[in-house]
């Protein structure tokens, strides 16, 4: 693979590598200030469309002029990304979001071939796991926030029904991984799936939810991979789903989890119905979804009448950020609402609390400062 680059990219820009020819119209579905699509551009590309976000659509095309994609490059706003040319090969957003990393090319089952020749996409597949997990941490993150002496109950089920960024060794997982489903991106896939998934406790363990995670096939002899393993720090880390409250189980306890995610073409709704069934008799049941997290709230920007106006990513993530110090929420609870919220779900922990206390100290009263 290429030097000098993060592991995703340099799993596309190898697949570039081998799959690009002279003369071929390519879509980039977004990278970086459309970094991927000039490389693509300087590997010989004759066309590449590269959707980013509106704003930074004319300082691209400067990018491109100044490293000679000049009239090659065109930049297409999200806002209107839903009406895509034809092309030759289409490469997913980068890096992609979880729990499944190729989302961006469920949206379009529109895409023209050129000729009869249908294109090309990246990746080309993927399969999602889950496991249940003992995290703690991750489990704190939406959870503990909430706790204290007022009563904050319907913000903390919300919390809950949210997934949310881990990176967890394969110690953390209390139960072999089963397969969650394969999307077969180049077939027309469904925007959903659905599956259930058992297991039998062998040893006392306290369990916190779930995690969910993708081998990424990018192209024939190329992967990517956020399978725990020894120790955290997976290429593309994994999605943790809370259930309501811990369980401590012993062997012989058995979990069953049904899920199943719809809608993945619009950014997809995500339910979790948990029963575990004790040996020493009785059972516990969560029913747990997204849709539920979203129920009573307006997207950042949004109205209830006609199509909402939407603010961009980093727009999206300034908006909770202030909404919670302006409720007098603690910085905790601020990460905790950043990292619930769909412009924060691609964001670790660390990451969260660095953009969060950025903007807290950028917005804070005169008299904090002092």
């Amino acid at each position: 693979m290429t030097t000098g680059l993060d592991p995703i990219a340099a799993a596309y820009d190898a697949a570039l590598r081998h799959l690009l020819r002279p003369g071929m119209t390519v879509i980039d579905l977004g990278s970086p200030m459309a970094t991927r699509a000039i490389r693509t551009c300087r590997m010989g590309a004759g066309r590449v469309h590269a959707v980013v976000s509106s704003g930074a659509a004319p300082l691209v095309h400067v990018l491109a002029e100044r490293n000679g994609c000049g009239g090659r490059l065109d930049a297409i706003g999200d806002s209107e990304a839903h009406a895509m040319p034809a092309a030759n090969l289409v490469m997913a957003r980068m890096p992609g979001a979880l729990p499944l990393h190729g989302a961006s090319l469920l949206g379009l089952t529109a895409l023209g071939p050129i000729g009869e020749q249908r294109p090309v996409v990246l990746p080309a597949a993927e399969s999602l796991w889950m496991a249940p997990v003992h995290a703690p941490e991750a489990y704190a993150l939406h959870a503990a926030p909430w706790s204290g002496e007022w009563d904050l109950t319907p913000a903390s089920r919300r919390a809950l029904n949210t997934w949310s960024r881990c990176d967890r060794p394969a110690s953390a997982l209390a139960g072999s991984p089963q397969p969650v489903g394969t999307v077969q991106y180049g077939a027309h896939p469904e925007p959903r799936l659905r599956t259930t998934a058992e297991w039998t406790v062998h040893h006392r363990e306290t369990m916190h939810g779930f995690a969910v995670w993708s081998e990424v096939l990018v192209a024939e002899g190329l992967s990517l991979t956020g399978t725990p393993g020894p120790d955290a720090g997976s290429t593309l880390g994994q999605a943790f789903f809370p259930w309501l409250e811990p369980l401590v189980l012993d062997a012989g306890d058995r979990v069953s989890v049904t899920f199943r995610a719809d809608a993945l073409d619009t950014g997809g709704h995500w339910s979790w119905r948990t029963t575990v069934a004790f040996k020493a008799g009785g059972l516990r049941t969560f029913d747990q979804s997204t849709f539920l997290a979203e129920v009573g709230t307006i997207a950042p920007g949004g109205s209830s009448v006609g199509t909402p106006p939407r603010l961009n990513e980093d727009g999206a993530r300034l908006s909770v950020v202030l909404e919670a110090k302006d409720s007098s929420a603690s910085l905790d609870q601020a990460v905790a609402a950043l990292l619930a919220c769909e412009a924060g779900r691609s964001l670790s922990p660390d990451q969260a609390r660095r953009w969060a206390e950025a903007v807290w100290r950028r917005y804070a009263p005169h008299d904090e400062d002092a």
